[in-house]
């Protein structure tokens, strides 16, 4: 998509990879955003401005080099993944300081790629202010870039079981189908939840998507239990491939036989 006018800085995002060293899946990445209230970029670009014998005395400027850096600040939010991951990062050295990151800014427009992560500075502040926190992304080399493209239409999705159902065998799958392919990044239990009706009780169980990333299936670890009610969602945080959100959680209630 194309924006037109202003953006806020809210409609940026960033993903950090909290799994680093192996081929990363999406489940794996963590979103930066609890507790951070600002964020910075700097191209840090080297400029020659040499002047030639050609020139008249005026000099002219070519950039020579760069260096993508995104410095973060906010508060100290323990229990959020992706914070307590740089946290953890802090008595490390060298190597075991780099991850993958992607940001994704308010036009839809992707940087990905290896970065460093530094300058980490946590549990700062006066006794009765909530913990600073403060870090710095160093993209190592020339980060990829994926531009929007002019991709409106929001994605939809059927589910089986259908909603209402009321004769689902114990062993059966929830498979999401998407109307169009979504985000890896979209890939979480965080997003596909399935619950017992009654109490809220989350079931465990696992995610894989086709080739196509149309079809998600949440396989339970367990079968699940007869003659009960159970709540699948798909929520309104999941983005098709050009970054647009569902319009609204998919909600499905069946009941098994």
């Amino acid at each position: 998509m194309t924006k037109v006018g202003f953006s806020l800085q809210s409609e940026h995002k960033f993903y950090i990879n909290t799994v680093p060293g192996v081929t990363a899946p999406e489940t794996n990445f963590a979103r930066v955003a609890g507790g951070i209230s600002s964020f910075e970029p700097e191209w840090n670009e080297e400029i020659d401005q040499t002047n030639y014998l050609d020139g008249d005395g005026y000099s002219s400027s070519d950039v020579t080099g760069a260096q993508l850096v995104l410095t973060f600040e906010g508060h100290r939010k323990y229990g959020d993944a992706a914070q307590d991951f740089i946290a953890s990062l802090q008595p490390l050295l060298g190597e075991e300081r780099k991850t993958e990151f992607r940001w994704i800014d308010a036009n839809g427009d992707t940087f990905e790629g290896n970065v460093t992560v530094a300058n980490i500075v946590g549990a700062s502040g006066d006794a009765n202010e909530k913990s600073g926190f403060s870090f710095e992304i160093h993209f190592n080399g020339k980060p990829q870039y994926t531009p929007s493209s002019n991709d409106t239409t929001k994605p939809t999705v059927t589910v089986s079981p259908t909603d209402g159902a009321t004769t689902v065998a114990v062993g059966s799958n929830i498979v999401w189908t998407f109307s169009e392919a979504i985000r890896d990044s979209s890939l979480s239990l965080s997003n596909f939840i399935v619950t017992k009706a009654t109490d809220g009780t989350e079931v465990e169980g696992s995610l894989s998507i086709n080739v196509a990333k149309t079809v998600v299936t949440f396989d339970p670890t367990v079968n699940l239990s007869a003659a009960t009610e159970y709540i699948a969602i798909a929520t309104s945080n999941i983005q098709d491939t050009a970054g647009n959100y569902m319009a609204t959680s998919s909600i499905t209630n069946f009941r098994t036989a």
